[in-house]
């Protein structure tokens, strides 16, 4: 129980205003107040109001989901049941971004085949289109990436939008191109194994057409071993 004197506390009055002055100007640290036995300590708040917090983002994994690859299922699907992410995908309520066209090759029975890559959006279909048929566009599912087309001429321009509920990829440079078969890399290789053929072809003819009159000459020869007779003397010796 703390006992207060009336005249002691006003006797230290002076003391304790001057005491207080300092503090205030002196630096942040503690202040303390006595008054006889009693003591009571007032501190200044810490500057970090707020301690660190340490936040786990845990042990995630990117999905295997080759956007240029056919694939059976969306990455959303693998997602859910990989427990994996699918980085940077826009969510269907966007129109997707637009897809890359990687190649335009010619297929069997001249039939041409479109390659593509996937963007980073929800896509339920691609809509495939040839330059100059526009009307005649052909769709296909979110999973695809090539398709097998007939009727495109060499010049021609492809182009492949992806498309979901919320709207259309615009067109781009990458989103296109123009189908131009490219000769084979092995022509001058070709060229050279059938120039080689036929050299090696007319060799052995003329080693062969050598070797013939070689052994007709031989055989001729043998027929007749006394040779060729003078024709200025007779068979009696007489001229």
């Amino acid at each position: 129980m703390i006992i207060w004197n009336p005249t002691l506390l006003l006797l230290r009055l002076p003391v304790l205003l001057i005491c207080l002055i300092e503090s205030s100007s002196a630096s942040d640290g503690p202040i303390h107040l006595v008054f006889d036995d009693y003591e009571e300590t007032t501190t200044t708040p810490p500057d970090n109001k707020y301690p660190d917090v340490t936040k786990s983002a845990g042990d995630y994994k990117i999905c295997d989901y080759d956007l240029c690859v056919a694939q059976e299922e969306s990455c959303q699907d693998i997602a859910a049941k990989m427990g994996c992410l699918c980085p940077g995908i826009t969510p269907q309520t966007e129109p997707p971004h637009t897809p890359q066209v990687t190649g335009v090759s010619p297929a069997e029975s001249g039939q041409v085949t479109v390659h593509w890559c996937a963007p980073f959006s929800f896509v339920s279909q691609y809509r495939v289109t040839v330059e100059g048929k526009e009307g005649q566009s052909h769709v296909f599912e979110g999973m695809s990436r090539n398709v097998t087309l007939a009727g495109i001429k060499v010049g021609q321009r492809v182009c492949v939008q992806a498309m979901n509920s919320a709207g259309v990829s615009s067109l781009s440079e990458e989103s296109c191109s123009t189908y131009r078969p490219e000769k084979h890399a092995n022509t001058p290789l070709v060229a050279g194994v059938i120039a080689g053929g036929l050299g090696f072809i007319l060799l052995l003819t003329v080693t062969a057409l050598i070797l013939w009159r070689r052994k007709a000459c031989c055989k001729g020869g043998t027929d007749n071993p006394q040779g060729l007779r003078n024709p200025s003397f007779s068979t009696d010796g007489t001229l």
